[in-house]
């Protein structure tokens, strides 16, 4: 069967929480992250009239807070997990609280991982100096 003439299934608060769960079994991801791919889905099957807009949207918050609550989203361990990444890869401050304001992590979340872990070390240095590294500057 032709995957683009297959009828699809209607898009069900029940679904959603299943394409929810797979979602999270697949990536890491903040609250805001999971809101928007489930937005995403919502937007796609009311586009292709496979669900209606309003049930769905209602839907969205409780998926959300189960899964904050499971402990299985946690913004925190997410923006930790995305400045070590971008750090290591030798991101600067300002890159790093671009790309986690991006993900929807809030401000307070952002100052709180941006603390650098050892006071003696400059992170914009060391950030640098990854960089230079990377991309073989120097002797």
């Amino acid at each position: 069967m032709d995957p683009k003439r297959r009828s699809r299934r209607p898009l069900t608060p029940v679904r959603l929480r299943r394409i929810a769960a797979f979602h999270l079994e697949r990536f890491e991801t903040s609250a805001e992250g999971l809101r928007r791919v489930l937005q995403r889905r919502i937007e796609r099957a009311v586009r292709e009239g496979r669900g209606e807009r309003e049930p769905l949207q209602e839907a969205v918050e409780p998926i959300v807070a189960l899964h904050v609550e499971a402990g299985v989203i946690d913004d925190r361990r997410f923006a930790e997990g995305l400045v070590r990444r971008l750090r290591g890869r030798g991101g600067s401050a300002r890159k790093v609280r671009s790309a986690l304001q991006a993900k929807g992590i809030d401000r307070d979340t952002v100052d709180a991982v941006l603390v650098p872990e050892e006071p003696m070390e400059d992170p914009e240095w060391l950030a640098a100096l990854r960089t230079a590294r990377r991309r073989r500057v120097g002797p």
